[in-house]
This record gives structure tokens, sequence and C-alpha cells, in this order.
């Protein structure tokens, strides 16, 4: 696939046809430079020694006029100008000063000066006649004309639309006003074109630094605010009519802070690039951004923002040359900085630190500005390959009427931007003829080359086996495929170079070695073919470097394989059972692996095993190959043994029994003797016994004989192998089984309670006692049998039956406890039954008592109840009392006496029991309750006010009322302060009757509205003020400055300045007081400059105090002005005059506070 792409050319005709007047630079420390020969050349003849601002200008054919600090002039000669001092600009002014020509007059040039930090001198301009001083020129009577002040440090100028005039643009302190000065051939015209846009500038005077700059093609204005409020603004100018529109602010990029921010700016030669140095000369960081103009709007612009340089160099002023190259002042290192393609965006311009040696003279802050339209000049060229659009454009700062192109190729047009093709190589003389809409007519020239563009022709992909390492890396000679990408092209006409991506190959960066070490596989390789005589006519193509791994055929065991029942010696084997061993992790998609039967079919890859191998020998040897399935020539060998060994078999033997002698379901069983069974006859076997058929087909944990059973019964896995191969086995299986001895555990003597017959005997469940008997033997195992005589139960003779009627009290009965197995393995025991006495529970009456908390809780006594339960009954038992039925049944959670109910009212249980069987009880409940004793819901304080009454009421509801006070009413009438105490009842129709009452205190307090004693004013200052408040009075009192909210404190913090009324409440609802305070406060400056805007100094609200009085005095203690509470403030004069910037004192006398002030404020003009 061949690949084309272009990068933009721009060729410019020479200097020569160019206007010469910027041949000539004088900067710095007597720095200079001279562009006649075509390139920036270092020379040292200059008299000029300047931090900032300077000016150099020549004639159009590029020899030196005179040059300029803004302060003196030198003319060609280096000498100052005999009335060439005293001129107002200033060294250290960031563009001191500009030098324009007189239109249509070759002798007559203005010096226009700005002075440094927006002084008073402003921008003034004095004129040089080229005709005196012998020819040398002279500043004439026409010096430091002002024309506006004040002014920042910026100016500069380009050529009016007409292509005859100049404009002159220059910007106002403490304004967002540009002042655009028209020079005609009349001389300057001192009213200017005005454009209030874009930032305000002011504040630090430092803030008046930065450059500006008019573009080459008189379309766009850039200025540089430098210090705190740092940005930079771009703005449309009107060559025609010297206005600004679209301001665009950029800010967020740069330094900004003291000392800091953008400084220097230029345009490049095609007006769409904007460079911008960054300073900060605090930290020592200095930056050049770029811009690209073209994409418009704001956010798109400072989206492509580009760091050119970045580092410690003071890299300050920047300025175009004719050359088409930006030079960057490098502050004290001897050299300038280069932008050497500053049409190209990013690092395609080609920034250079420190590219330019000044021979021994150093560079500072400033280089000489020009007339920008000095830098517009010839024919533009783009695209120079054969078959490429080759664009074509002149630079012209006027109208143009009409415009004739000749390429050289015998085509022509009149387009004013053409686009041409040219079909063949070769150099092409390029004409243009242009005629303005004024009147002038230039002509241009230049040779042209069109080259050659290549074919990349397609290239093969590149192997190579990887070496031992296996490290996917190799060394490729990419020149191997020069001849490739050449194909019949010629290698003196073309070169090739390799690139690690297509962005390097397109930007010609990066460039491979030719002995190359590949970074992944496979590795994409770009290769680019290229005209040697102009790199931008190339082509591009691809391929890949492959390193194919080099197989490992990894080490197999040998194969030891169990025959099959026929025992004949061979046996089918499937051979890619040994693929996943052979590779070892290798990863099986990229390797083929094949079986042979000799080395020599292995190494021949010759005779390849199928995979199912009916194996010939015993044992058979096979041979192993394993190559690279992209790569058959990367490969290895090995060889690994199959032997055949002899498979058992495994009988089944009989089961094993044996009796429990010791009772504990163990015994020791004798496994060998099983092995002629497992044999029956086979010899060359080994026999082993296992606990788990898992042990026994790993051969793990082989039992010893005599064995000990672990459980019972128990299975035994018997495993018979080859002695020489263990995997050829087989196995089985038989159990071994222990009878148990059963034993009879002691069965406690049993009580059981009689019925209401009192009779002594009882229906008794035998079956009940089985679980005791065993005591955890396995029921299943054992049968028993319950007998009423020893001898029964030894002869297993007449067994009682399940549901067995009691005859004697206490009843002995015999147990027998027998295997089911084995009936003569028995044992025998006995024990009593034992019949108790029933008792009865009778019911007693409910419980009631006053709750005296209202809290639905009692305590109560419970055994009073105790003589109506049991009721007259005898005999040694006893009463408990319980919560629920379920715990008088169980005899759980007996209730401690007294008791406190839980619920109300709450049933409580009752137990009477046998204290001989516990078992034998009987129960009963009743009612506990606690009765609601009165909670009379009223105040237990109230307040009345001086001369008035309160009512106290007790509420309604209750059965009967009593007052301390002998009333008997509900509610009573005082006026007096004091205790009052009332009782109130419920009476409840209880068995017997129940009355419960409760007694109330309350206490009546007097209360009265507050008397404001005093108020104590903290004042002076703006936000942070206290008032304090003093009062007496027999009330509670509360305190608010607005009539709403109010608070407990009487001191109020952080108020502002004004007037407050303050509030004071007594909570007990006894009225509201309040009285006016005023707080005061003075300005900590003021500006008395006439415009109605802080003109007068006073003392905030002193007209509330009218005895008040300030004195004011200067800071030598002498009084200037007294003022009283109704005076409208000082002016800031005495005696008619002005006094000046400064800070001045002040007492105020305050009689009705008993206070004196002092303090200071300043003036300021």
């Amino acid at each position: 696939m061949r690949l084309f792409f272009c990068i933009t050319l721009i060729l410019f005709s020479s200097f020569l046809f160019a206007q010469g007047e910027a041949n000539y630079w004088y900067f710095g420390s007597n720095a200079g430079l001279d562009f006649n020969s075509g390139t920036a050349v270092a020379i040292t003849d200059g008299a000029l020694n300047t931090n900032e601002g300077c000016s150099t200008i020549s004639d159009s054919n590029g020899d030196l006029l005179f040059y300029t600090d803004g302060i003196r002039v030198w003319d060609k000669n280096h000498n100052t100008m005999p009335n060439g001092f005293g001129l107002m600009g200033d060294p250290s002014s960031t563009q001191s000063g500009i030098i324009v020509p007189k239109p249509n007059d070759p002798n007559i040039y203005f010096i226009f000066t700005v002075a440094q930090l927006g002084l008073s001198s402003g921008l003034r301009y004095s004129e040089v006649d080229l005709t005196l001083n012998g020819g040398n020129g002279d500043i004439t009577s026409n010096k430091n004309i002002p024309l506006f002040t004040p002014s920042t440090e910026k100016i500069t100028a380009i050529q009016h639309a007409n292509g005859v005039d100049y404009w002159v643009i220059a910007h106002k302190w403490n304004s967002n006003e540009f002042l655009s000065y028209k020079i005609t051939e009349s001389g300057v015209e001192i009213t200017p074109t005005i454009t209030p846009i874009g930032s305000v500038h002011n504040g630090d005077p430092a803030e008046t630094i930065g450059y500006m700059k008019v573009s080459p093609d008189g379309q766009k204005l850039a200025l540089a605010k430098w210090h705190n409020t740092a940005f930079v603004e771009i703005f449309d100018f009107n060559s025609q009519n010297g206005q600004f529109s679209n301001a665009i602010n950029l800010s967020d990029m740069f330094y900004n802070g003291l000392q800091s921010g953008p400084y220097g700016l230029e345009f490049s030669p095609n007006s769409e690039m904007l460079y911008v140095s960054d300073t900060d000369f605090i930290s020592t960081r200095f930056k050049i951004h770029q811009f690209n103009l073209m994409h418009g709007n704001q956010m798109d612009i400072a989206n492509s923002d580009v760091i050119l340089y970045d580092g410690t160099d003071s890299v300050s002023a920047l300025q175009l040359a004719i050359d088409e190259k930006i030079y960057i002042a490098n502050a004290y290192s001897g050299y300038l900085d280069v932008i050497e393609n500053p049409n190209e965006p990013g690092l395609s311009s080609g920034y250079v630190n420190r590219a330019l040696f000044l021979e021994g003279r150093q560079a500072i802050y400033g280089l000489p500005p020009f007339i920008q339209s000095f830098f517009q000049v010839g024919i533009n060229v783009e695209f120079t390959c054969v078959g490429d659009e080759t664009q074509f454009s002149v630079n012209s700062s006027q109208e143009i009427a009409n415009i004739q192109w000749d390429f050289g190729d015998g085509n022509t047009t009149s387009e004013v931007t053409p686009t041409h093709v040219y079909t063949s190589a070769g150099t092409y003389p390029v004409t243009v003829s242009v005629n303005s809409v004024s009147g002038t007519n230039r002509f241009f020239t230049t040779d042209i080359v069109i080259h050659d563009v290549p074919i990349a022709n397609e290239v093969s992909n590149y192997h190579l086996c990887d070496d031992s390492t296996n490290d996917d890396v190799e060394i490729f000679d990419l020149s191997t495929k020069d001849s490739e990408v050449l194909g019949t092209q010629s290698d003196v006409f073309f070169d090739i170079r390799y690139y690690a991506s297509m962005e390097d190959a397109q930007n010609h960066e990066n460039e491979l070695t030719i002995s190359y070490a590949n970074i992944s596989n496979s590795q994409t390789i770009y290769v680019k073919i290229y005209n040697v005589d102009n790199t931008d006519c190339y082509d591009i193509t691809s391929f890949d470097l492959i390193v194919d791994t080099m197989p490992v055929a990894n080490t197999v065991i040998d194969l030891m394989v169990c025959d099959d029942v026929s025992n004949d010696g061979t046996e089918l084997v499937d051979l890619t059972q040994f693929n996943d061993d052979i590779l070892n992790g290798q990863t099986a998609a990229d390797f083929n692996i094949s079986y042979h039967i000799s080395q020599a079919d292995a190494e021949n890859d010759a005779n390849p095993l199928p995979d199912d191998f009916q194996t010939v020998d015993n044992p058979q040897q096979v041979f192993i190959r394993i190559e690279n399935v992209v790569n058959e020539s990367c490969y290895d060998t090995g060889s690994f043994e199959i032997i055949i060994d002899e498979q058992p078999t495994a009988y089944q033997p009989d089961d094993m029994f044996l009796c429990d002698d010791l009772n504990d379901g163990e015994e020791a069983f004798n496994l060998s003797s099983q092995n002629n069974q497992v044999s029956n006859g086979q010899t060359g076997f080994n026999i082993t016994y296992h606990l788990s058929q898992d042990d026994a087909d790993d051969n793990q944990n082989p039992l010893t004989s005599p064995y000990t059973n672990e459980t019972n019964p128990q299975q035994i896995f018997v495993r018979i192998e080859n002695t020489n191969n263990s995997n050829c086995f087989d196995t089985t299986s038989f159990t071994i089984q222990v009878d148990a001895m059963p034993v009879v555990n002691v069965v406690a003597d049993v009580t059981t309670c009689d019925d209401a017959s009192n009779d002594g005997t009882e229906l008794v469940d035998l079956t009940q006692f089985d679980n005791a008997v065993l005591n955890g033997q396995a029921a299943s195992d054992f049968n028993i049998t319950y007998h009423i005589s020893q001898i029964n139960a030894e002869n297993s003779a007449n067994p009682l039956p399940d549901d067995f009627q009691t005859v004697d009290n206490p009843q002995q009965v015999f147990i027998r406890i027998e295997n089911v197995n084995n009936a003569s393995c028995y044992e025998t025991g006995s024990f009593q039954i034992i019949i108790d006495d029933y008792l009865e529970a009778y019911q007693p009456d409910d419980m009631y008592l006053c709750d005296a908390l209202n809290d639905g809780e009692e305590s109560f006594d419970l055994n009073l109840q105790n003589d109506q339960i049991s009721n007259g009954q005898t005999g040694n038992f006893a009463i408990t009392y319980h919560l629920s039925q379920a715990d008088a049944d169980l005899n759980e959670n007996p209730l401690s006496i007294p008791y406190t109910n839980i619920t109300n009212p709450q049933q409580i249980f009752a137990r009477i029991e046998n204290m001989e069987n516990f078992d034998c009880y009987n129960t009963t409940s009743f009612y506990i309750e606690a009765l609601e004793t009165p909670d009379p819901d009223m105040e237990t304080t109230y307040y009345f006010c001086t001369d008035e009454t309160v009512v106290l009421d007790a509420g309604f509801g209750y059965d009967s009322y009593l007052w301390s006070t002998g009333e008997t009413t509900q509610s009573i009438v005082v006026g007096s302060a004091g205790n009052y105490d009332v009782t109130v009842a419920y009476d409840y129709p209880t068995m017997p009757p129940l009355s419960c009452s409760f007694t109330e205190t309350v206490q009546v307090i007097e209360s009265d509205e507050a008397i404001i004693n005093d108020i104590e004013i903290e004042d002076w200052t703006a936000y942070d003020n206290t008032i304090t408040v003093e009062v007496s009075g027999i009330g509670d009192y509360e305190f608010s400055i607005d009539g709403i909210n109010y608070q407990s404190s009487n001191v109020f913090n952080n108020l502002p300045v004004g007037e407050y009324t303050i509030y004071v409440r007594d909570q007990n609802g006894c009225g509201v007081v309040n009285e006016e305070v005023y707080v005061l406060y003075y300005p900590k400056f003021f500006t008395p400059n006439g415009d109605g805007d802080n003109d007068n100094w006073q003392v905030y609200f002193s007209q509330t105090e009218p005895d008040i009085t300030v004195l004011i005095f200067d800071r030598y203690g002498k009084l200037l002005k007294q003022l009283n509470a109704l005076s409208d403030g000082w002016d800031g004069t005495f005696n008619g005059e002005h006094m000046p910037t400064s800070d001045y004192w002040f007492v105020v006398n305050r009689p009705s506070k008993g206070k004196q002030y002092r303090a200071h404020f300043t003036l300021k003009r």
C-alpha cells in the first residue's frame, strides 16, 4: 500500500526584494545585529547601553540611519546627534521608543517615546531631519511634543491600509482606551482615534510593563500586561480607520503575581501564530508560549498553547526579523534564542535556546521594535512536490486591485491566491506583478524547485528465530529491507529511514538505528522513503518485526504402563498425553509436536507415529520433535521409554467377626490371615490393607496386622500390586465386626405422685427407663425386659408388661439387657418405684394497692395469700409464686417477696408442692392491681405582676379537694407570693374500700418590668463593636436589638456601626422597655478629589451626641480642623490649601460618655 503525506513548506522570496528598514538592530549592552547578508550577524560597534527600550531604523537599502534608547539619539556613525539628547522616553521603559518615517519624505522621521511606569511625561514625539548635521541627521525644534499622559510602556506601529500612511498605537494608563495616531505626509495628526475596549490597565505602576505588537498583515494587535494582574489580550485591528474590536483575554496559563507574568510577544510572519514570553523573577522560571490564532475563539486559542521553552534563562523581548525568524532576548547570557520556523505550529516551529552568540555583548530585556509592515514581504509558496496542489500568495498590506502570476512552466493566472499542479520535477521561475488600489505597483520573483515523490514499495515481514533466552528480542538489520522499499528506484535520489511510529515517520523524528533490537513482538516498523533534496516529498509503508520462539523439548519421564488382562506385553498408548510435559508452559498454539520411532526420523520430521500408538517392543523407546508452527526450522528433540508391567487381580475374602470381651467396641483382627483368599494362588505381588478406597488406590497408610478396629462394623480395603510397578494393582474389600457386651446402667429410684385417692399404688410405663438402662448404647443392638424378681431376670422369664400397676410401696423392679445378635451376652440390675401424697391449691382473693407514682407499679407482699391457698392442709409443703402457668408447673423463676408488678393488673400463679416430691404439686392464680393515685395537672410555679392576682387550679375530675387555705373547691384566687398546698383523692369501691390521694405544693412568685440603668458602648470599629446593657428589677429579663430575636446575655458583640434600639423584656410577661443608642465610627481614609465620592472625612453618627467635638491634627501635631456634632466633615484643606497625601491624627471628646478617643486616618490624592 502506498502512503503519501505532505507537510506545509513556506518559501519566501529573497529578502533583497523586501524593505531594508529593519536590517540593523542595536540593543542591550552595546549589542547589535546586521541582516544585510541575509542572515543575522552579531555586530559590536553600537553605542547604546539599555536594559529595555530601544529603536533602530535603516533606509530601504538596509543602510543604517540612526538609533535611540528613548532619551539619546545616535547617528549612523554612532555619534550623539547635536540635539539628540533629553528625549522623554526611558531605557527602562518596555518600548521606550519607535521610529516612523514621514510618508513621501525620505529625510524626515518621527521618534515616538513613552515614559516608564506611567510617569507624567507620557507619550511624546520628536522629529529627525536627516539633512541636518552634515547629512547625519539631528533633532529639529519639534522635540518632545506631548500627545497624552499617562501612558503604559507600550507602543507599536503599522502601515495604513492605503499603503502610504502609518498608524502609531499606544494605550492609556488607568484606562481601557487605545489611541491610534495617524502619520501622513503632513506629519503627526495629534487627534487620535480612540477605542475603549478590553481590560482597564491600572494598579501598581509596574503593571504598565509589557510589549504590544501589531501582526505583520495589520489585522490583529496583541499586548502583554505584566506584574500582579497579568494577562495577554488580542484584538482585531482595522488598518483603515485605526479602531479595535473582538477582545480576547488569555491569563490562566501565565505566571501571575509579584514581578511575574507575560512580558514580550511577537506574531509569526504569516500572522497566524502568537509567541509570548512568560516571566517569574521570584522563582527564576521563564517560558515561551505559542498560540494558534487560526482557532478564532478564546477557548480554542487558549487550548492551542504549546510550551516551546521552560527553564531558568531570562527570556524576555521577542522580535520578528526580515529573515522570517523570531529572535528572543536571553538576558545576560551573551546569546539570543531563535524560533527558526515561526509559521509552523507546535514544536515544528524549531525553538533553539542560546542559538546566536553576540560576540561578547549582552542582550538584556529589550529588542528594537519596528513598523510591523516591514516583515510582510515577497511570495509565499506551499507544497512543492510533484503532483501537489502548490499554493501561492503574496504578502501585501495594501488592497490588491489586480495581480498577474507566471508559474514558470507556461501557465499564468490572475487569481490572488492560486494553486498550480506541476507534473514534473524541476526549477521554475515564478513571478508576480501586483497593482494596489492606491496605485502602488510591485513586482516579485523567485525560483522554486519542484521535487519528485518516491514510492514506498510493499515490504514483507521480517522474521528471526529467538535465541536461547527466548526473550522475544533479537537484533534486526533493517537495511536488508532497503532493496524491497526502493524496488527499481535509485538510492542516489532517494533515501530510506526507519521509525517506530507513523507520527515519527511523518515528522522525520526519532530515526531508528540500522541494527535495531525490537521492543515488542511483533513490532510494526514504518519505512519512510523521501527525496534527498526535499524531505517533504516522501512515501511511507510498514512491515512487522517478528521474533519466532525457539521451542524446548522438555524432559518426559519414562512411562510405566500396566498390561491389560491379556498380559501380552504390548499396549495401545495415547502419545498426546505427553504434550503438556514437553511444552511445560510453552503456548501449544505456537508449536507442533510429533513422535517418531527413531532419532533420525525426529531430526528429519519423517514418519510421525499416530496419536494412538500400539507398542512393539517392551520397553519401547519413543523420539520427540517440537517445532515452531510458523518456522519449522526452529525445533528441538528428545526421547523417553514406555515399559509394560503385569496386571494382578484382587479376589474378595470372607468377612471377619469377633466378640467384644472388654465391652469397648474394639478387638484385634489378624488381617494377614486373609492373604491366601485375596491372591488365590497369584505370585510376585504384594498385599496391603487400608482404611479407605482412596488409600488403597494411592497405596497410602497401610495397616499393621493384627489390627484393632476403629469403627464397628468397619470396612477394610485390600490392595494387591505388582512389585515392579505400583501402578499395576487391583483392590477389593471385606468387613470386620465386633459384637458388643451390654451394660446395665444404674437407674435411679423413681418417686411419683399419688392421684387424688391417695391409695399408695400407680400405673407406671416401664419403657420410660429404657434410655437410662442403655445410657448411650444403641437401642437397636439390645433387648431390654423388666421382671418382678432377680431369678426371672436371670432366666429371661415372666417379663412385666410395659404399663405396670405397682403392688408394693415402695415397689422393686429387676432389669435384663441382652445383645440382639447373642442372647447369652446380657446383664441385670434393679431400681425402686416410690409413691408420694397429693396436695390441693385453693384460689385466694385478688390484691389491690394505691399507685404512689402512677407508674402502674407497686410492691405486693404475696405471702399474705398463703393461708387462703393452703386452706388448712397439713404436712411438709411449700408455696411459691410465679408469672406464668408454665413457670408454676416447672417450679421455675419463683418471685421474690415483696414483688413489684410489671403489668397492671397482673395475673399471679401460685404453686403448692410436696417437699418430699416436687412432682407432687398443684397450682392456682389470682390478680394484683395498682390503682391510680391522683396527679394534679397544674404548674408548680405561678407568676403575677405587681398589683394583680393569679388563679390556682388543681384540675377537674377528682373525688375530693382540700387546700392549705381550708378551701375545698377545684380552684382558688390568691394575690400574694408564697407556697400553697392542695390534696386531691380518688375513692375506689374495692373490698375493702380504698381511697388514693396526692398533695401538690405550688409556688407563687411576683414579677415586674425592667429598669434600664445604663448602656455601655464599645465602638470605633466598622464591624466589631460591643453594646452592654445594665438593668435592675425583680423580674427575669432577656435582651434584643431588633425587638424580634432575644438572648439571655446582656452583651451584643461583633456589631457594625449604626443606630440600634435596645429592648429588655420580662420573661414572665410583665412588660418590655427600650432605648435608642448609636455606635460611632470613622473612615480609615478619604479621597477629596472633587468627584463626589468620599470627599469629606467625619465621624459617622456623631450627630447623635450633640456635645461631641473632633480635633484633626497633621503628623507634627498642628491643629487643622475642629468639628462638632453637626459638621459636614473635613474637606482635606487648611486655610484654603489642599493638604497632601499623608496620615492625619484626630481626638474625639465625648462629654456625655465621659470618654476621649484618639486615632489616625489617611488622606489620599
